[in-house]
Formats: C-alpha cells, sequence, structure tokens
C-alpha cells in the first residue's frame, strides 16, 4: 500500500461528503420552496454549528493546557441546544403539507 494511500482515502470522503452535503441542501430549498418558504431556511442551523466546531477547537487547547474556562463549555453547550432546536424546527417545516396552488416560488 503506497505510504499516500490514507490522504487519498480522506481526500475522496471528503469530496463524497461535499457532493452529499450538495445534494441534501437542493432537496431541502425544493421542499421549502414547494411549501412556499424561502431555501434560506434551510440554513438556519448552520450558525450554531459553526459556533460550536470554532469554539470546541479552542476549548481543546485549553484542554491540552489543563485550565478549560468552563464558561466556554457552558456556551457550547447553550449553541448546541439552539442548533438542535433549530434543526428540529427545520424538520417540522420539512415534514408539513405542501402549500396548495401557486405561491412565489412556482
Amino acid at each position: 500500500m503506497p505510504p499516500d494511500a490514507p490522504e487519498h482515502f480522506f481526500v475522496a470522503g471528503g469530496l463524497m461528503f461535499a457532493a452529499l452535503v450538495g445534494l441534501l441542501a437542493a432537496a431541502v430549498a425544493r421542499r421549502l420552496h414547494d411549501r412556499g418558504f424561502s431555501g434560506y431556511w434551510g440554513l438556519m442551523p448552520l450558525p450554531f454549528v459553526a459556533y460550536c466546531s470554532s469554539m470546541m477547537l479552542l476549548l481543546n487547547s485549553q484542554f491540552e493546557t489543563g485550565q478549560p474556562d468552563m464558561r466556554l463549555v457552558f456556551s457550547i453547550s447553550a449553541s448546541f441546544l439552539l442548533y438542535s432546536a433549530a434543526l428540529i424546527w427545520l424538520v417540522v417545516l420539512l415534514a408539513r403539507r405542501s402549500a396548495l396552488g401557486p405561491n412565489r416560488f412556482g
């Protein structure tokens, strides 16, 4: 097995994940348009994911020094709860009936 094989595996996995996210985003946008909502409603959970991800990197570096800031832990927890609420609301929007008749998206 060549030494760069694991690197190629992760690159291929990352490309497949990006394609999956793109296809899922297109499906969510179409479904939201079918309901009469803008596709931007599908972006509701993203700010919370971005915050949690960036703060987890910071928290990881704090754990390496042995002095984690507990306010940061609670902040990440609160952001995760808001992410969960936004995701549940998005699922509710996607699961409800389509809008009857034409809407502004066709």
